[in-house]
């Protein structure tokens, strides 16, 4: 038996790595002419050979954070001004500084205080619990954009535990609803793959929003998110009536009284807060408010946070983050921005906004199902943007539809924030495909009757 098991999985291996080499090689393969240059065909070829590593796991994302510049250097793709850039983006230090900030918050106990907090809210109803569990992640979204379900999961897992729930579907409920509010958060407020995508196209629109703009410009998408916990309170309901205010009540008591280490962080926090939202009076680029903030936990007379903590950061995944942004710097510096355009603009001249931007929103939820949404990102917002900008179109619009597009999910592997969530085991197949269709098919529907027609009224579809 165990050697069977070992046959099949040698035999994925090698099959993704025949994958993983063939296509980079039939692309080097390809003749070269006037548009398909040299520099583009070994430019496709390190960027898909990383790619497809990255999508069937042959290398871990660090070694490709390390080898995806060096190679575009060493294979004469572009020069090393070009292929480092990124580690100059705000944006790469802004996703360290929130590494930094939500260890902090973990740490001293501040994170746990403000979800319980919620939770005792919200009543601690089931329909309760939902919506306490999406008004934490949002609060949370505020101050650690990206890495509230790292925090939010596991506590929605102890709720469950603890009200013996087991594999169910009230269960399903609660883990589906967490991970949904952790992404959908960030299609209406302050997020890193927002700021990536603004960072990505700022050779050919050096614009972005200030930091409340996000909101504001993405009002029925808050309204939207309302809509989809309700339906997910009444499509897992339990069969019997659920008080969980007493848990909540209990466990926020064990808390305690407000530490010295509690107050200082929630003053940092709202130091980061109030920086972001004056972002567009003091001019200072938002990642690094949040480097400054973070810095502030291990300062002398505070040393709330070690050296210890600074070292189990995931240096490896910034480093990561920083590649995906290479991949959009070089297609820059190529202008494959430009030629992808003029291939794609021939079937989308003289279409209406709508149609354009749910063209790409489609493209976006096929991709996501072979590709991640740094991958998505970092290939397809240039293009994109670039596409936009030639009929017209706010390219900020195409970046909100981007990120719809890949949050809606055929199966968990898709999103690492609904990974986790089902990793805890409470919840089924059945029980995420019935949540998620349903969220797919009611985006799609949401997107064309009232977000589009929303953003036309107010001014921000068209330049």
């Amino acid at each position: 038996m165990t050697n069977s098991i070992q046959k099949d999985v040698n035999i994925k291996v090698v099959l993704a790595w025949l994958f993983n080499l063939g296509i980079p090689l039939l692309i080097y393969l390809y003749p070269v002419n006037d548009v398909f240059t040299v520099q583009i065909k070994m430019y496709l070829v390190v960027t898909l050979f990383f790619i497809f590593a990255l999508i069937f796991n042959n290398l871990n994302i660090t070694l490709i954070g390390i080898l995806m510049p060096v190679c575009y250097v060493v294979l004469g793709v572009t020069k090393a001004s070009v292929a480092f850039q990124s580690f100059s983006n705000h944006v790469i230090w802004l996703v360290l500084a929130s590494f930094m900030l939500s260890d902090m918050m973990v740490k001293v106990g501040i994170a746990k205080r403000l979800v319980y907090k919620c939770m005792i809210l919200t009543g601690g109803s089931y329909r309760g619990i939902l919506f306490g569990v999406t008004l934490a992640a949002i609060v949370l979204t505020l101050v650690i954009p990206g890495k509230v379900h790292f925090l939010l999961a596991p506590l929605c897992y102890s709720l469950i535990q603890t009200l013996n729930m087991g594999k169910s579907s009230e269960a399903a409920g609660i883990m589906l609803t967490s991970a949904f509010a952790c992404s959908s958060a960030g299609l209406f407020m302050y997020g890193s793959n927002i700021v990536m995508m603004e960072e990505l196209c700022s050779s050919i629109f050096p614009y972005s929003l200030p930091w409340l703009d996000y909101i504001i410009k993405n009002i029925p998408t808050i309204v939207f998110t309302i809509l989809i916990v309700f339906l997910f309170s009444i499509l897992f309901k339990p069969q019997n009536k659920i008080q969980g205010k007493e848990f909540f009540v209990e466990e926020y008591k064990k808390l305690g009284k407000f530490n010295r280490e509690e107050i200082i962080t929630v003053g940092i926090c709202l130091l980061l807060v109030f920086s972001l939202l004056t972002s567009s009076w003091h001019g200072i680029q938002i990642g690094w408010c949040f480097v400054l903030c973070a810095s502030i936990f291990f300062l002398p007379g505070i040393q709330i946070g070690t050296e210890d903590d600074l070292k189990k950061i995931n240096y490896g995944f910034v480093i990561f983050l920083a590649a995906c942004f290479t991949i959009g710097n070089v297609a820059a510096d190529l202008n494959i921005g430009q030629i992808l355009c003029d291939i794609l603009m021939p079937y989308l001249t003289n279409k209406s906004a709508a149609f354009v931007l749910m063209t790409m929103w489609v493209i976006g939820v096929i991709l996501n199902v072979f590709m991640t949404p740094n991958a998505i990102i970092a290939s397809m917002t240039l293009p994109f943007a670039t596409v936009a900008l030639n009929l017209g179109i706010n390219p900020e619009a195409v970046y909100f539809i981007m990120l719809s597009s890949y949050d809606q999910l055929f199966f968990p592997y898709e999103s690492g924030v609904y990974l986790i969530h089902f990793g805890f085991g409470v919840m089924t197949m059945k029980h995420f495909m019935k949540g998620m269709y349903l969220k797919i098919a009611l985006t799609f529907v949401f997107l064309i009757v009232a977000l589009i027609p929303f953003w036309k009224l107010i001014g921000f579809l068209y330049l």
